[in-house]
Protein backbone atom coordinates (compact mmCIF):
# COMPACT_ATOMS: atom_id res chain seq x y z
CA UNK A 1 0.00 0.00 0.00
CA UNK A 2 1.33 2.95 -0.61
CA UNK A 3 2.09 5.78 1.46
CA UNK A 4 -0.12 8.41 0.23
CA UNK A 5 -2.95 5.04 0.42
CA UNK A 6 -2.35 5.00 3.74
CA UNK A 7 -2.15 8.74 4.69
CA UNK A 8 -5.58 8.71 3.21
CA UNK A 9 -7.15 6.24 4.88
CA UNK A 10 -6.00 7.36 8.12
CA UNK A 11 -7.45 11.06 7.50
CA UNK A 12 -10.58 8.84 7.08
CA UNK A 13 -10.44 6.92 10.02
CA UNK A 14 -9.37 9.99 12.23
CA UNK A 15 -11.99 11.99 10.59
CA UNK A 16 -14.71 8.95 11.16
CA UNK A 17 -13.46 8.94 15.25
CA UNK A 18 -14.04 12.58 15.46
CA UNK A 19 -17.35 12.40 14.23
CA UNK A 20 -17.72 9.50 16.77
CA UNK A 21 -16.82 11.71 19.48
CA UNK A 22 -18.67 14.88 18.94
CA UNK A 23 -22.35 13.04 18.72
CA UNK A 24 -23.73 13.70 21.91
CA UNK A 25 -27.03 13.94 23.96
CA UNK A 26 -29.46 15.61 22.39
CA UNK A 27 -29.89 19.06 23.79
CA UNK A 28 -33.33 21.46 23.32
CA UNK A 29 -32.48 25.04 22.99
CA UNK A 30 -36.36 26.19 21.97
CA UNK A 31 -39.73 23.97 21.00
CA UNK A 32 -42.91 25.49 19.55
CA UNK A 33 -45.80 25.74 20.70
CA UNK A 34 -45.48 26.27 24.79
CA UNK A 35 -48.62 23.82 25.41
CA UNK A 36 -49.92 20.81 24.47
CA UNK A 37 -54.64 21.14 24.23
CA UNK A 38 -55.83 18.58 26.91
CA UNK A 39 -57.68 15.05 25.27
CA UNK A 40 -55.62 16.60 21.85
CA UNK A 41 -52.61 15.62 20.01
CA UNK A 42 -50.41 18.57 18.74
CA UNK A 43 -47.47 19.20 17.02
CA UNK A 44 -44.18 20.19 18.90
CA UNK A 45 -41.41 21.13 16.63
CA UNK A 46 -37.47 21.84 18.48
CA UNK A 47 -34.71 23.23 17.92
CA UNK A 48 -30.94 22.62 19.33
CA UNK A 49 -28.01 20.98 19.18
CA UNK A 50 -27.86 16.77 18.37
CA UNK A 51 -31.27 16.32 17.88
CA UNK A 52 -31.71 13.49 15.02
CA UNK A 53 -30.52 10.47 17.57
CA UNK A 54 -33.57 11.51 19.26
CA UNK A 55 -36.34 8.92 19.17
CA UNK A 56 -38.37 9.19 22.37
CA UNK A 57 -39.69 12.09 23.53
CA UNK A 58 -40.77 11.63 27.33
CA UNK A 59 -43.53 13.92 29.57
CA UNK A 60 -44.36 13.94 32.66
CA UNK A 61 -47.69 14.04 31.89
CA UNK A 62 -48.15 10.94 30.32
CA UNK A 63 -48.85 11.72 26.91
CA UNK A 64 -48.51 8.86 24.04
CA UNK A 65 -45.53 10.73 21.10
CA UNK A 66 -44.39 9.70 18.43
CA UNK A 67 -41.73 11.76 15.51
CA UNK A 68 -43.29 12.94 12.88
CA UNK A 69 -41.25 14.30 9.99
CA UNK A 70 -40.12 17.69 9.59
CA UNK A 71 -39.10 19.31 6.06
CA UNK A 72 -36.09 21.25 7.86
CA UNK A 73 -33.39 18.70 8.96
CA UNK A 74 -31.81 21.20 11.71
CA UNK A 75 -35.68 20.48 13.38
CA UNK A 76 -37.55 17.46 14.50
CA UNK A 77 -41.46 16.71 15.76
CA UNK A 78 -43.08 14.65 17.67
CA UNK A 79 -46.82 14.40 17.73
CA UNK A 80 -48.19 14.64 21.31
CA UNK A 81 -51.91 13.16 22.47
CA UNK A 82 -52.62 14.53 26.35
CA UNK A 83 -54.71 13.05 28.00
CA UNK A 84 -58.33 14.70 28.95
CA UNK A 85 -58.07 15.70 32.65
CA UNK A 86 -54.43 16.89 32.71
CA UNK A 87 -54.04 20.79 33.55
CA UNK A 88 -51.17 23.37 34.57
CA UNK A 89 -47.27 23.13 34.31
CA UNK A 90 -45.54 19.75 32.99
CA UNK A 91 -42.00 18.73 31.73
CA UNK A 92 -40.62 17.14 28.42
CA UNK A 93 -37.21 15.36 27.37
CA UNK A 94 -35.69 13.99 24.71
CA UNK A 95 -34.25 10.75 24.17
CA UNK A 96 -32.18 8.78 21.72
CA UNK A 97 -29.49 6.33 21.41
CA UNK A 98 -27.18 8.90 22.34
CA UNK A 99 -28.87 10.01 25.95
CA UNK A 100 -31.19 12.35 27.29
CA UNK A 101 -31.86 16.09 26.65
CA UNK A 102 -32.28 18.39 29.40
CA UNK A 103 -35.52 19.14 31.20
CA UNK A 104 -38.03 21.35 29.82
CA UNK A 105 -41.08 23.03 31.13
CA UNK A 106 -44.66 23.06 29.09
CA UNK A 107 -48.01 23.82 29.71
CA UNK A 108 -51.10 21.81 29.54
CA UNK A 109 -54.03 24.79 27.95
CA UNK A 110 -57.08 24.54 26.88
CA UNK A 111 -57.36 28.23 25.43
CA UNK A 112 -57.04 27.97 21.83
CA UNK A 113 -53.21 29.02 20.47
CA UNK A 114 -52.97 31.56 17.41
CA UNK A 115 -49.88 30.94 15.24
CA UNK A 116 -47.91 34.36 14.71
CA UNK A 117 -45.90 35.94 11.65
CA UNK A 118 -42.47 37.07 12.65
CA UNK A 119 -42.53 40.26 11.71
CA UNK A 120 -44.53 42.07 14.70
CA UNK A 121 -42.23 44.70 16.40
CA UNK A 122 -43.76 47.40 15.22
CA UNK A 123 -47.05 49.09 15.65
CA UNK A 124 -47.50 49.48 11.81
CA UNK A 125 -47.15 45.67 11.83
CA UNK A 126 -48.55 44.72 15.27
CA UNK A 127 -50.38 41.01 15.41
CA UNK A 128 -53.79 41.05 14.75
CA UNK A 129 -55.73 38.92 17.83
CA UNK A 130 -58.79 37.59 19.01
CA UNK A 131 -59.43 36.71 22.59
CA UNK A 132 -59.61 34.52 24.59
CA UNK A 133 -56.30 33.56 22.87
CA UNK A 134 -53.02 32.79 23.54
CA UNK A 135 -50.23 33.40 21.44
CA UNK A 136 -46.61 31.61 22.04
CA UNK A 137 -43.75 33.86 20.49
CA UNK A 138 -39.73 33.72 20.76
CA UNK A 139 -38.60 37.52 21.80
CA UNK A 140 -35.87 39.46 19.58
CA UNK A 141 -33.30 40.81 20.89
CA UNK A 142 -33.92 44.95 21.67
CA UNK A 143 -37.16 44.28 20.12
CA UNK A 144 -41.02 45.19 21.27
CA UNK A 145 -43.77 42.44 19.66
CA UNK A 146 -47.25 44.36 19.07
CA UNK A 147 -50.68 42.40 19.35
CA UNK A 148 -53.92 44.57 18.59
CA UNK A 149 -57.45 43.24 19.81
CA UNK A 150 -60.76 44.91 19.86
CA UNK A 151 -62.69 45.24 22.72
CA UNK A 152 -66.36 46.32 24.05
CA UNK A 153 -66.59 48.59 26.77
CA UNK A 154 -66.12 47.43 30.15
CA UNK A 155 -65.31 43.96 29.09
CA UNK A 156 -62.62 42.35 31.48
CA UNK A 157 -59.41 40.91 30.06
CA UNK A 158 -57.31 38.08 32.08
CA UNK A 159 -53.68 39.41 30.40
CA UNK A 160 -50.46 36.92 31.24
CA UNK A 161 -47.12 37.04 29.83
CA UNK A 162 -45.78 33.49 30.89
CA UNK A 163 -41.98 33.31 30.65
CA UNK A 164 -39.85 32.30 33.94
CA UNK A 165 -42.60 30.09 34.73
CA UNK A 166 -42.01 27.72 31.55
CA UNK A 167 -38.27 28.07 32.03
CA UNK A 168 -37.36 31.58 30.18
CA UNK A 169 -34.89 33.74 30.90
CA UNK A 170 -37.12 36.65 29.73
CA UNK A 171 -38.42 39.27 32.49
CA UNK A 172 -41.58 40.36 30.64
CA UNK A 173 -43.29 43.68 30.68
CA UNK A 174 -46.99 44.52 29.12
CA UNK A 175 -48.61 47.29 28.85
CA UNK A 176 -51.93 48.59 27.07
CA UNK A 177 -52.16 50.88 24.58
CA UNK A 178 -55.00 52.70 23.42
CA UNK A 179 -55.95 53.78 19.59
CA UNK A 180 -53.80 57.19 19.84
CA UNK A 181 -51.39 54.95 21.47
CA UNK A 182 -51.65 56.16 24.98
CA UNK A 183 -50.57 53.96 27.99
CA UNK A 184 -53.33 52.64 29.89
CA UNK A 185 -51.94 50.01 31.97
CA UNK A 186 -48.70 48.40 32.76
CA UNK A 187 -47.36 45.62 34.45
CA UNK A 188 -43.69 44.33 34.90
CA UNK A 189 -43.54 41.83 37.98
CA UNK A 190 -46.82 40.65 38.78
CA UNK A 191 -47.43 40.20 42.81
CA UNK A 192 -46.65 36.44 43.51
CA UNK A 193 -45.29 35.68 40.41
CA UNK A 194 -41.44 37.16 40.52
CA UNK A 195 -40.86 37.83 37.46
CA UNK A 196 -43.87 37.61 34.66
CA UNK A 197 -46.32 39.87 34.07
CA UNK A 198 -50.16 38.94 35.43
CA UNK A 199 -53.24 41.36 35.26
CA UNK A 200 -56.72 42.45 34.67
CA UNK A 201 -57.71 45.04 32.17
CA UNK A 202 -61.45 46.49 31.96
CA UNK A 203 -61.43 48.54 28.41
CA UNK A 204 -62.96 51.87 29.34
CA UNK A 205 -64.76 51.82 26.06
CA UNK A 206 -65.23 50.47 23.03
CA UNK A 207 -62.39 50.39 20.76
CA UNK A 208 -59.11 49.04 19.56
CA UNK A 209 -56.41 47.89 22.15
CA UNK A 210 -52.53 47.47 21.44
CA UNK A 211 -50.23 45.08 23.81
CA UNK A 212 -46.76 45.98 23.43
CA UNK A 213 -44.57 43.29 25.32
CA UNK A 214 -40.65 43.26 25.79
CA UNK A 215 -38.29 42.32 27.98
CA UNK A 216 -37.12 44.21 31.28
CA UNK A 217 -33.51 44.72 29.71
CA UNK A 218 -34.78 44.59 26.12
CA UNK A 219 -33.08 40.83 25.68
CA UNK A 220 -34.11 38.73 23.41
CA UNK A 221 -33.12 35.07 21.59
CA UNK A 222 -33.70 31.80 21.80
CA UNK A 223 -33.92 31.75 25.47
CA UNK A 224 -36.32 34.35 26.00
CA UNK A 225 -39.84 32.33 25.18
CA UNK A 226 -42.96 33.88 26.17
CA UNK A 227 -46.11 32.56 26.19
CA UNK A 228 -49.14 35.29 25.92
CA UNK A 229 -52.59 34.61 27.22
CA UNK A 230 -55.23 36.99 26.47
CA UNK A 231 -58.62 35.85 28.31
CA UNK A 232 -61.32 36.21 30.36
CA UNK A 233 -60.61 33.52 32.59
CA UNK A 234 -59.79 33.60 36.47
CA UNK A 235 -56.71 34.97 37.72
CA UNK A 236 -55.71 33.39 41.28
CA UNK A 237 -53.07 34.18 43.52
CA UNK A 238 -53.49 31.84 45.72
CA UNK A 239 -56.06 29.25 48.36
CA UNK A 240 -56.06 30.33 51.78
CA UNK A 241 -57.84 28.60 54.78
CA UNK A 242 -60.64 30.29 56.18
CA UNK A 243 -62.21 27.77 58.63
CA UNK A 244 -61.05 24.59 60.23
CA UNK A 245 -63.73 23.13 61.78
CA UNK A 246 -64.17 19.39 63.19
CA UNK A 247 -66.57 18.75 60.32
CA UNK A 248 -64.21 19.79 57.75
CA UNK A 249 -62.14 23.12 56.33
CA UNK A 250 -63.41 26.08 54.72
CA UNK A 251 -60.91 27.25 51.69
CA UNK A 252 -60.79 30.37 49.71
CA UNK A 253 -59.11 31.34 46.04
CA UNK A 254 -58.44 34.71 45.96
CA UNK A 255 -57.64 36.52 42.81
CA UNK A 256 -59.87 38.79 39.69
CA UNK A 257 -62.69 36.79 38.03
CA UNK A 258 -62.91 33.92 40.23
CA UNK A 259 -65.34 31.43 39.41
CA UNK A 260 -66.56 28.27 41.33
CA UNK A 261 -64.98 25.09 39.23
CA UNK A 262 -62.97 27.10 36.87
CA UNK A 263 -59.35 26.26 35.86
CA UNK A 264 -58.60 29.57 34.30
CA UNK A 265 -54.91 29.92 33.71
CA UNK A 266 -52.90 26.78 33.70
CA UNK A 267 -50.26 28.55 35.73
CA UNK A 268 -53.08 29.57 38.38
CA UNK A 269 -52.06 27.89 41.99
CA UNK A 270 -54.06 24.61 42.06
CA UNK A 271 -57.48 24.78 43.25
CA UNK A 272 -57.24 22.26 45.69
CA UNK A 273 -56.19 22.82 49.23
CA UNK A 274 -52.70 21.32 50.69
CA UNK A 275 -53.13 18.55 52.96
CA UNK A 276 -51.74 18.11 56.22
CA UNK A 277 -50.84 15.21 58.34
CA UNK A 278 -50.64 17.50 61.28
CA UNK A 279 -53.67 19.55 62.97
CA UNK A 280 -54.27 23.36 61.05
CA UNK A 281 -55.97 26.21 62.56
CA UNK A 282 -57.13 29.72 60.52
CA UNK A 283 -55.80 32.77 62.43
CA UNK A 284 -58.23 35.06 63.70
CA UNK A 285 -58.46 38.61 64.10
CA UNK A 286 -57.79 40.69 66.72
CA UNK A 287 -54.17 38.85 67.11
CA UNK A 288 -52.23 42.14 66.68
CA UNK A 289 -50.93 42.29 70.66
CA UNK A 290 -49.18 39.47 73.25
CA UNK A 291 -52.70 40.39 74.98
CA UNK A 292 -54.78 39.02 71.81
CA UNK A 293 -52.32 36.23 70.75
CA UNK A 294 -53.90 33.02 69.18
CA UNK A 295 -53.19 30.00 71.37
CA UNK A 296 -51.79 27.13 69.26
CA UNK A 297 -50.37 23.55 70.41
CA UNK A 298 -47.18 22.63 68.22
CA UNK A 299 -47.12 20.50 65.84
CA UNK A 300 -49.74 22.83 63.87
CA UNK A 301 -50.00 24.54 60.61
CA UNK A 302 -50.71 27.62 61.02
CA UNK A 303 -53.07 29.47 58.17
CA UNK A 304 -52.76 33.55 57.90
CA UNK A 305 -53.04 36.83 56.44
CA UNK A 306 -51.17 39.86 56.58
CA UNK A 307 -54.06 41.79 56.11
CA UNK A 308 -52.31 45.51 55.77
CA UNK A 309 -47.91 46.38 55.81
CA UNK A 310 -48.30 47.08 59.42
CA UNK A 311 -50.67 43.99 60.47
CA UNK A 312 -48.32 41.76 63.22
CA UNK A 313 -50.03 38.58 64.45
CA UNK A 314 -49.23 36.99 67.31
CA UNK A 315 -49.39 33.50 68.50
CA UNK A 316 -49.03 31.62 71.87
CA UNK A 317 -47.76 28.42 72.72
CA UNK A 318 -45.97 26.47 75.49
CA UNK A 319 -42.83 24.83 75.77
CA UNK A 320 -40.48 22.66 77.42
CA UNK A 321 -37.16 22.85 79.34
CA UNK A 322 -34.29 21.96 76.52
CA UNK A 323 -37.19 21.64 73.28
CA UNK A 324 -36.28 22.72 70.29
CA UNK A 325 -38.67 23.72 67.32
CA UNK A 326 -38.50 24.60 63.73
CA UNK A 327 -40.51 27.36 62.12
CA UNK A 328 -41.17 27.19 58.91
CA UNK A 329 -42.69 29.60 56.90
CA UNK A 330 -44.74 29.43 53.04
CA UNK A 331 -45.23 32.68 51.31
CA UNK A 332 -43.26 32.84 47.95
CA UNK A 333 -43.35 29.22 47.53
CA UNK A 334 -47.04 29.45 47.62
CA UNK A 335 -47.38 32.62 45.03
CA UNK A 336 -47.71 35.30 48.27
CA UNK A 337 -46.43 37.86 47.25
CA UNK A 338 -44.46 39.00 50.77
CA UNK A 339 -41.85 38.03 52.84
CA UNK A 340 -42.39 37.53 56.81
CA UNK A 341 -40.06 38.31 59.68
CA UNK A 342 -40.32 35.59 62.57
CA UNK A 343 -39.76 35.77 66.14
CA UNK A 344 -39.62 34.13 69.38
CA UNK A 345 -40.33 36.30 72.41
CA UNK A 346 -40.82 35.84 76.05
CA UNK A 347 -44.19 37.26 77.67
CA UNK A 348 -41.71 40.08 79.29
CA UNK A 349 -41.53 41.18 75.04
CA UNK A 350 -38.00 40.34 75.08
CA UNK A 351 -36.67 38.39 71.62
CA UNK A 352 -35.58 35.39 71.89
CA UNK A 353 -34.64 34.46 68.67
CA UNK A 354 -35.31 36.25 64.60
CA UNK A 355 -35.27 34.45 61.29
CA UNK A 356 -32.96 35.51 58.82
CA UNK A 357 -33.35 38.91 57.01
CA UNK A 358 -32.63 39.47 53.36
CA UNK A 359 -33.09 35.58 52.25
CA UNK A 360 -34.86 34.85 49.65
CA UNK A 361 -35.98 31.92 50.96
CA UNK A 362 -39.49 31.80 52.66
CA UNK A 363 -38.56 32.42 56.71
CA UNK A 364 -37.41 30.01 58.65
CA UNK A 365 -36.60 30.22 62.29
CA UNK A 366 -35.22 27.08 64.96
CA UNK A 367 -34.78 27.56 68.48
CA UNK A 368 -34.04 25.53 71.93
CA UNK A 369 -36.00 26.72 74.74
CA UNK A 370 -34.07 26.77 78.09
CA UNK A 371 -36.75 27.39 80.17
CA UNK A 372 -40.48 26.00 80.44
CA UNK A 373 -42.80 28.63 79.75
CA UNK A 374 -45.23 30.22 77.78
CA UNK A 375 -43.55 31.90 74.37
CA UNK A 376 -44.83 33.87 71.58
CA UNK A 377 -44.31 33.91 68.29
CA UNK A 378 -44.79 37.54 66.14
CA UNK A 379 -44.77 37.36 62.68
CA UNK A 380 -45.03 40.54 60.41
CA UNK A 381 -44.14 41.63 56.80
CA UNK A 382 -40.71 42.31 56.12
CA UNK A 383 -40.79 45.48 54.15
CA UNK A 384 -44.05 46.74 55.76
CA UNK A 385 -45.59 47.52 52.30
CA UNK A 386 -47.50 44.19 51.47
CA UNK A 387 -50.56 44.09 49.54
CA UNK A 388 -53.63 43.75 51.53
CA UNK A 389 -54.94 40.27 53.10
CA UNK A 390 -51.79 38.36 51.44
CA UNK A 391 -51.48 34.86 53.13
CA UNK A 392 -48.66 32.73 54.79
CA UNK A 393 -48.18 29.73 56.05
CA UNK A 394 -46.06 28.30 59.15
CA UNK A 395 -45.42 24.97 60.20
CA UNK A 396 -44.56 24.77 63.39
CA UNK A 397 -42.85 21.21 64.46
CA UNK A 398 -40.51 19.58 66.85
CA UNK A 399 -36.91 19.62 65.87
CA UNK A 400 -35.64 15.80 64.75
CA UNK A 401 -32.11 14.87 64.12
CA UNK A 402 -31.96 14.35 60.05
CA UNK A 403 -30.25 15.49 57.49
CA UNK A 404 -30.88 17.19 53.93
CA UNK A 405 -29.14 15.38 50.65
CA UNK A 406 -28.45 17.16 47.21
CA UNK A 407 -27.48 17.06 43.86
CA UNK A 408 -26.29 19.23 41.43
CA UNK A 409 -27.11 16.43 38.40
CA UNK A 410 -29.96 15.39 37.65
CA UNK A 411 -29.44 13.55 33.91
CA UNK A 412 -27.39 11.01 33.49
CA UNK A 413 -25.90 9.06 30.57
CA UNK A 414 -23.96 6.28 30.24
CA UNK A 415 -22.88 4.03 27.90
CA UNK A 416 -23.75 0.50 27.91
CA UNK A 417 -20.74 -1.30 30.08
CA UNK A 418 -19.17 1.80 31.75
CA UNK A 419 -19.67 3.49 34.28
CA UNK A 420 -20.33 7.41 35.61
CA UNK A 421 -20.16 9.45 39.15
CA UNK A 422 -23.05 11.05 40.84
CA UNK A 423 -21.63 13.14 43.57
CA UNK A 424 -24.38 13.23 46.35
CA UNK A 425 -23.88 16.34 49.44
CA UNK A 426 -25.11 15.83 53.03
CA UNK A 427 -26.09 18.81 55.52
CA UNK A 428 -26.48 17.26 59.18
CA UNK A 429 -28.47 18.47 61.84
CA UNK A 430 -27.66 16.53 65.36
CA UNK A 431 -27.17 13.20 63.49
CA UNK A 432 -23.48 11.84 62.47
CA UNK A 433 -24.60 8.14 61.38
CA UNK A 434 -24.17 6.39 58.14
CA UNK A 435 -26.55 7.85 55.25
CA UNK A 436 -27.39 4.68 53.33
CA UNK A 437 -29.06 5.53 49.69
CA UNK A 438 -30.88 3.39 46.85
CA UNK A 439 -32.92 4.45 43.47
CA UNK A 440 -36.49 4.14 43.99
CA UNK A 441 -37.70 2.57 41.88
CA UNK A 442 -34.99 -0.14 41.52
CA UNK A 443 -32.70 0.72 38.67
CA UNK A 444 -33.08 -2.24 35.85
CA UNK A 445 -29.67 -3.14 33.79
CA UNK A 446 -27.74 -0.85 36.23
CA UNK A 447 -25.56 -1.51 39.19
CA UNK A 448 -24.86 1.25 41.97
CA UNK A 449 -21.45 1.17 44.20
CA UNK A 450 -20.59 2.89 47.13
CA UNK A 451 -24.09 4.07 47.88
CA UNK A 452 -23.27 5.17 51.44
CA UNK A 453 -22.02 8.24 53.30
CA UNK A 454 -19.85 7.43 56.41
CA UNK A 455 -20.51 8.57 59.37
CA UNK A 456 -19.45 12.25 59.81
CA UNK A 457 -19.10 12.79 56.20
CA UNK A 458 -20.71 15.22 53.95
CA UNK A 459 -20.52 13.68 50.58
CA UNK A 460 -20.02 11.03 48.76
CA UNK A 461 -19.74 9.75 45.02
CA UNK A 462 -21.88 7.39 43.83
CA UNK A 463 -20.63 4.74 40.37
CA UNK A 464 -23.63 3.61 38.37
CA UNK A 465 -22.60 1.23 35.90
CA UNK A 466 -24.52 -0.12 32.49
CA UNK A 467 -24.81 -3.58 31.98
CA UNK A 468 -22.70 -4.74 28.33
CA UNK A 469 -26.43 -5.85 27.32
CA UNK A 470 -28.22 -2.42 27.73
CA UNK A 471 -30.23 -1.16 25.04
CA UNK A 472 -29.16 2.19 23.85
CA UNK A 473 -31.74 4.81 24.07
CA UNK A 474 -33.54 2.66 26.98
CA UNK A 475 -34.49 5.19 29.75
CA UNK A 476 -35.82 5.20 33.35
CA UNK A 477 -36.67 8.12 35.60
CA UNK A 478 -36.38 7.46 39.83
CA UNK A 479 -35.97 9.01 42.47
CA UNK A 480 -32.60 8.81 45.14
CA UNK A 481 -33.50 8.49 48.84
CA UNK A 482 -31.99 7.78 51.99
CA UNK A 483 -33.40 4.25 53.37
CA UNK A 484 -32.40 5.48 57.24
CA UNK A 485 -35.56 4.17 59.27
CA UNK A 486 -35.72 6.85 61.19
CA UNK A 487 -34.84 9.55 58.60
CA UNK A 488 -36.26 8.53 54.87
CA UNK A 489 -35.05 11.86 53.18
CA UNK A 490 -35.06 12.28 49.31
CA UNK A 491 -31.92 13.61 47.21
CA UNK A 492 -32.87 17.17 46.12
CA UNK A 493 -32.13 18.51 42.58
CA UNK A 494 -32.95 22.08 43.66
CA UNK A 495 -29.33 22.79 42.47
CA UNK A 496 -29.59 20.97 39.18
CA UNK A 497 -33.23 22.70 38.54
CA UNK A 498 -31.84 26.83 39.58
CA UNK A 499 -29.16 25.85 37.12
CA UNK A 500 -31.68 24.91 34.41
CA UNK A 501 -33.87 27.56 35.24
CA UNK A 502 -32.03 31.01 36.68
CA UNK A 503 -34.80 33.08 36.67
CA UNK A 504 -37.49 30.27 39.17
CA UNK A 505 -37.36 31.66 42.43
CA UNK A 506 -38.75 28.14 43.46
CA UNK A 507 -37.45 24.85 40.98
CA UNK A 508 -40.66 23.25 39.67
CA UNK A 509 -41.45 20.50 42.24
CA UNK A 510 -42.81 17.85 39.98
CA UNK A 511 -38.71 17.58 39.11
CA UNK A 512 -36.87 17.89 42.40
CA UNK A 513 -35.48 15.22 43.09
CA UNK A 514 -36.16 13.49 39.61
CA UNK A 515 -33.12 11.43 38.13
CA UNK A 516 -33.30 10.25 33.98
CA UNK A 517 -30.97 7.48 33.70
CA UNK A 518 -30.16 6.64 30.09
CA UNK A 519 -28.07 3.99 28.14
CA UNK A 520 -26.18 4.97 25.10
CA UNK A 521 -23.63 3.59 22.58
Amino acid sequence: MSSILRCALLLILCAFVSLCEIIAAPEIRHFAPHAVVPGRTTILTFSGSDLAQASNLWTSFGGKAHRVPNTNENLISFAVTCPPDIHGVHALQLIGAEGASNFQLILADGLRTEPHHDNHQSPSTDLRIKPPVAVDCMLKSEKIDYYTFTANAGERYAIEAIAHRIGSQMDPVVRVLDAQGEELAYCDDGGGVWKDARFEFTAPSAGEYTLAVHDIGYGGGNAFDYRLRVSHDPLVWFTFLVDAAEDGATFEQVGAGIKPAVFGSPVNPSPAPTLSAVPQIAELEPNDSVSTALPVNPPILLHGRVSNGSDIDHFQFRARKDQKLIFQSQTRSLGSPCDLVLRIKKEDGATLAQSELGNSADAALTNKFAEPATYHLEVRELSGNASPNVPYRIHIREFTPGFTLASEKNVLNIKAGQSTKLKVTARRFDYDGLIKLEFRPELSGVTIENATIAEKKNEIELTLKASESAAPGSFQHARLVATNPAHPTQVTTAPALRDAFPLMLNPPSMLDGLFVISTTK
